[in-house]
């Protein structure tokens, strides 16, 4: 694993990509990683919300007369006021239909209503891009298209679903309309013209959203010896990884790339900087498998319906590599020993249990040897060990499984004499006795009958 430091900074990630040689590694010895200051850059951008806010829900209507005068001139409606620094995700669905027009049938035969489509071309359901039977813009210091990205109809009676992502980076509107075609007749010697070839219904409803990130990273401990997390990232509700045109084809779907963010309080905003490791291994996956050595928070930028994006895990207290080891296997009535460690520091143990395999037997240590880093004792039967100590301020707890064989010789456990043939001598019967202050398990033999 190559391991790099960094200052964080908002850089378009496709670009780092594409001049590797602008970079420069330090190896020395056995440390890969490589300690760089953090180069001049802009005030990181605050986000304007911490978690999703809906904004409301609006309509996009055609013009009530539906004549191609009024169709033609239709503008854009004024949605939304949008905050600066935050994600806007807008989800458009419904349908605008149309009937043929009555009055069609009464016009002279040179001069007819002509019934072409009703709206523009349908969305794309791979790419986001700006055609389609609704058209969005948002203003926010410069007028951007914002792009929709989906599936359904876009002529007569065709429902359409279709999602847009934007990255409001000034105070601004969101502006919509209907993307329309004028449908009438046109009679240039007088009347009767544009006389409408479709009434017009129905409506598209645009639902808006704030995000403070369009991903999402969980964690999920792996319970190892080493204290290894899997994080995992995906996208807010029906959002998609797609890359923009100007990425490689070969790259793939959102072109991840994860990093570490260190400090003893990191902030949740993605875009506030700070020093980072970045975790190569990793890049290009949805799930990393990571380890991390200090306190901070997991990173990962990548692209999100076209657009750059980047997301922050909650922040991390490590477990320090905090480990338990034991004898996995063992004879029955032989002696185990289990040890807890991490590092850098010893750990503060503050408790040690044994549950049976049948997990009708719980044993506690007690006493003055309950915050040993060692626990020794003679099994008789297979369990798990357990460990609770307290690293870098926080309790862990680590287990491992015992495995117990048998002797290799019978008795009957519930007998109460045998003889052996020839002697009429009483022989020893094991009864297990829990609860011993000897060890883990101390199961001594008592004779019986």
């Amino acid at each position: 694993m190559h391991v790099r430091w960094h200052r964080s900074t908002r850089v378009p990630i496709h670009a780092a990509a594409a001049f590797p040689a602008a970079v420069a590694v330090i190896v020395a010895a056995c440390d890969s990683r490589e300690l760089v200051g953090p180069p001049a850059r802009s005030l990181a951008p605050r986000q304007a919300v911490s978690a999703a806010v809906d904004l409301g829900t609006v309509l996009l209507r055609p013009p009530a007369s539906s004549s191609g005068t009024d169709v033609s001139r239709i503008t854009d409606q004024t949605l939304f006021a949008l905050p600066e620094s935050t994600w806007v995700m807008v989800h458009v669905t419904g349908a605008i239909d149309g009937s043929a027009n009555p009055g069609c049938a009464t016009l002279p035969p040179n001069y007819p209503c002509p019934y072409g489509p009703i709206t523009t071309s349908g969305f794309d359901a791979n790419y986001p891009w700006d055609g389609g039977p609704a058209s969005l813009h948002a203003w926010g210091g410069t007028w951007d298209v914002l792009p929709l990205r989906g599936t359904g109809g876009a002529t007569l009676g065709g429902a359409v679903s279709a999602v847009g992502l934007r990255f409001q980076r000034a105070a601004g509107s969101l502006y919509g309309r209907p993307a329309l075609i004028a449908s009438a007749n046109n009679n240039p010697s007088g009347s009767p013209t544009d006389v409408a070839s479709w009434l017009l219904s129905g409506a598209y409803q645009v639902d808006v959203k704030l995000l403070p990130t369009p991903m999402e990273i969980t964690a999920v401990p792996l319970d190892d010896s080493l204290g290894t997390v899997r994080y995992t990232v995906s996208t807010v509700e029906d959002l998609k990884f797609i890359n923009p045109y100007s990425v490689g084809w070969w790259e793939p779907a959102g072109m991840i790339r994860w990093s570490f963010v260190v400090g003893d309080s990191v902030s949740s905003n993605p875009y506030s900087g700070g020093w980072t490791w970045t975790l190569s291994h990793c890049d290009g996956m949805r799930t990393c498998d990571w380890a991390p050595p200090r306190q901070g928070r997991m990173q990962v930028a990548g692209y999100v319906e076209a657009r750059d994006a980047r997301a922050r895990g909650d922040y991390v207290i490590t477990p320090g590599g905090f480990s338990l080891t034991c004898d996995a296997t063992v004879t029955r009535g032989d002696s185990i020993r289990c040890e807890a460690k991490a590092t850098p520091k010893p750990p503060k143990v503050s408790s040690w249990t044994f549950v049976t395999g049948d997990g009708a037997d719980t044993v506690r240590r007690a006493g003055a040897l309950t915050d040993s880093l060692t626990w020794s004792g003679i099994m008789a039967t297979g369990g798990t060990v357990a460990v609770t100590a307290t690293v870098k301020h926080q309790p862990v707890t680590r287990s491992a499984a015992i495995q117990v064989r048998s002797r290799g010789w019978t008795f009957e456990r519930n007998a109460q004499h045998e003889y052996r043939e020839g002697t009429g001598e009483t022989c020893l019967h094991a009864t297990p006795q829990i609860n011993y202050p000897h060890g883990l398990n101390d199961h001594r033999l008592k004779p019986v009958g």
